[in-house]
């Protein structure tokens, strides 16, 4: 009997144990078929709408979404090296606060965290909503990229990413002599973390460090730029704290490098508060109801800023595409920018259509192009060449420079229209 009840303890127990295998199986199988479900999903996402941010962003704030990034964070080991990788570039994108957990989780994989880094800058961009949750979760998993510990790569930009996510962070463990000091290998980084992240300095260190680099930043030495470029990180800084003196020193050292002077016209939009005027702005050139009620000066300046971009990519584009409609603005501005030079090329190439100038009408101005023999962009190559042959000899600065000062003139006016950054 007794032996009669033993087998049947241990039937009942095996019997268990395998019911058990069998609903631990089974629990696999499923959340195989849902892995598999949420990550075609996301592909869809990415599909459907370039980098899929707007789309990531309405499923992550969604119940289901939340449900689902947390089951893919439980199974992140689970996914693909390349799944793993696309999830964490995407998720990065957000800023959304749901997301943290996983790219956390990416974070501490030395193979793929890397992504993270790279992708989560796009989130400090003008317009994007960075969740406050989002960078307190993300900043810590962050600090083992920026003095690489063992297993880590070094990254670049691991220390602004998280400048950016939490500026407490970057102060506690990065402002010290070892990254603040004159003679620091990692002193630029440090300082273009810090100013990206509008970290405000005291003035003493700030005034130690353009001390100890003034001299050679202002003499012509092409064998070690790194002074320069560390001079023009320290006006940045000084920029949030004393906006004047950046200003007079940024003017100073303009004299001294005139060719270098395009280094320098981001150290006069901060100290204007006109760092984000050329995002707030740009919608107005594509929509003749926003440019219309703009102030002179503001139609002016993009309108500047527009053809300078545009001669980048081929100064053609101007005559091809809308943007000469703000042509005479962009030359106005340059003239009372005091740029004595580079009109002169732009009005080579109008000249191109002959004594009347380009015709105002899209339609007539292509006709005139495609007659053209030879053709206008061959012209324009020319024009180009004999107004650059007038320039040897001389100094000359940059136009986009003398179009920042431009701004800073008129700061008062502009400010106004400067959208806050979400």
């Amino acid at each position: 009997m007794k032996l009669f009840a033993a087998s049947l303890n241990w039937l009942w127990v095996a019997g268990a144990f395998l019911g058990g295998v069998q609903h631990l199986h089974s629990q696999e199988e499923a959340d195989e078929v849902k892995l598999k479900a949420v990550l075609k999903k996301t592909e869809g996402f990415y599909r459907s709408v370039g980098l899929g941010v707007d789309e990531y962003l309405v499923w992550l704030r969604s119940d289901v979404g939340k449900v689902e990034v947390k089951f893919l964070t439980e199974h992140y080991s689970e996914l693909s090296r390349s799944n793993q990788r696309r999830l964490s570039e995407e998720l990065a994108r957000t800023g959304a606060e749901s997301s943290a957990p996983f790219l956390s989780r990416a974070l501490s994989d030395p193979e793929v965290g890397e992504e993270v880094i790279k992708s989560v800058s796009f989130t400090f961009m003008p317009g994007r909503n960075l969740e406050p949750e989002f960078c307190r979760q993300l900043a810590p998993a962050v600090l083992p990229w920026v003095v690489p510990q063992k297993g880590f790569p070094s990254v670049k930009d691991a220390m602004q990413v998280l400048a950016r996510l939490s500026s407490a962070l970057a102060m506690k463990h990065f402002y010290n002599d070892e990254f603040f000091s004159p003679a620091s290998a990692r002193v630029e980084e440090a300082l273009k973390a810090f100013n990206a992240a509008d970290i405000h300095l005291p003035k003493e260190k700030i005034d130690d460090l353009l001390d100890a680099w003034e001299a050679k930043a202002g003499t012509e030495e092409e064998t070690d730029r790194r002074y320069l470029y560390c001079y023009v990180e320290a006006l940045h800084a000084l920029a949030l704290v004393d906006p004047e003196r950046s200003v007079k020193l940024t003017d100073q050292l303009q004299r001294k490098r005139p060719n270098e002077a395009w280094l320098l016209l981001y150290v006069i939009e901060k100290a204007h508060g006109l760092e984000h005027l050329v995002w707030s702005l740009s919608p107005a050139l594509d929509d003749p109801a926003l440019f219309a009620p703009l102030p002179l000066e503001a139609k002016r300046y993009i309108s500047a800023v527009e053809i300078l971009a545009i001669a980048d990519e081929g100064i053609e584009q101007v005559f091809t595409t809308s943007a000469y409609n703000e042509w005479d603005y962009a030359l106005q501005a340059f003239e009372e920018a005091g740029d004595q030079e580079y009109p002169k090329f732009l009005r080579a190439v109008a000249q191109l259509f002959g004594p009347g100038g380009p015709p105002a009408d899209y339609a007539k101005r292509k006709k005139v192009i495609e007659a053209m023999n030879p053709s206008f962009r061959e012209q324009i190559d020319v024009a180009y060449k004999k107004w650059a042959e007038g320039q040897k000899g001389k100094t000359y600065v940059d136009a986009r420079y003398l179009i920042a000062m431009y701004a800073g003139k008129h700061a008062n006016v502009l400010r106004k229209l400067v959208k806050p950054v979400l």
